[in-house]
């Protein structure tokens, strides 16, 4: 049975695919609750946070002219000029302007860790000032004149359907691939044959781990084993899941 605010559905079985973050901060409740090992596999795994960070330009003045279609890559030490608070990581800007495809005069940054959360606590407008005193200043070509015109930034961190973009395998973790294989199975069920719950994800099995390809896998074996379970499909048999 699954409770919603709008009604309660009964299944045979039901896949659930909200985010680790999410498992982690009980956003849902399971009534009984989860097998303890699955319990211990949810808050064992780290869930990180990776931002990008989009400003765009009028036009690309940071371009060198070459013949490559790679786009070029910046990477920054702390400048001696950050205020207070800022994290002092290396952080590392991506240009799309020489793409082959779509070429924007767009600057990408990727952060993570301490700079993630110190980007989810900033407004839009204290990001840009931030990047436009304290870094582009240091790159090539660069002039009063060369102005964000728009940013955009993702802000997985404080998303109530998310809190965070990625799982991880913590440090010094001894049973990380363990835990793994634990939210791929089975998660609650009466006994076989009679359906159950299972979980997907980018964090269900052990199958491209936080990635979009690693969801859809554990979907695909989610959708197996479920109708393995309810006898429509015979164990020795797979289901394509591709196109």
């Amino acid at each position: 049975m699954v409770n919603t605010r709008d009604a309660d559905v009964r299944a045979d079985a039901v896949i659930v695919t909200i985010p680790l973050g999410c498992l982690q901060r009980s956003t849902i409740s399971f009534e009984p609750p989860l097998p303890p090992k699955v319990q211990s596999a949810i808050s064992n795994l780290g869930f990180g946070n990776l931002e990008k960070i989009f400003l765009k330009f009028e036009d690309a003045w940071w371009d060198a002219e070459t013949s490559s279609d790679a786009p070029e890559i910046f990477t920054f030490l702390p400048p001696v000029t950050l205020p207070p608070g800022v994290p002092t990581q290396l952080i590392t800007m991506f240009s799309l302007a020489s793409i082959p495809v779509h070429a924007q005069p767009v600057l990408v940054v990727y952060t993570a860790g301490a700079w993630s959360s110190y980007l989810a606590c900033q407004t839009p407008l204290s990001i840009a000032d931030l990047f436009q005193t304290h870094y582009l200043p240091l790159l090539p070509n660069y002039s009063p004149d060369c102005i964000i015109q728009d940013i955009f930034s993702t802000n997985w961190t404080n998303d109530p359907f998310s809190f965070g973009s990625y799982t991880h395998v913590p440090v010094g973790s001894m049973n990380g691939i363990d835990d793994l294989c634990i939210l791929g199975e089975k998660i609650a069920g009466l006994c076989d044959g009679d359906g159950g719950l299972w979980f997907a994800g980018e964090h269900a099995g052990t199958s491209d781990l936080a990635t979009v390809n690693g969801a859809m896998s554990s979907g695909s074996s989610a959708a197996n084993q479920v109708l393995r379970a309810i006898g429509e499909v015979p164990h020795h048999d797979t289901i394509n899941s591709n196109p």
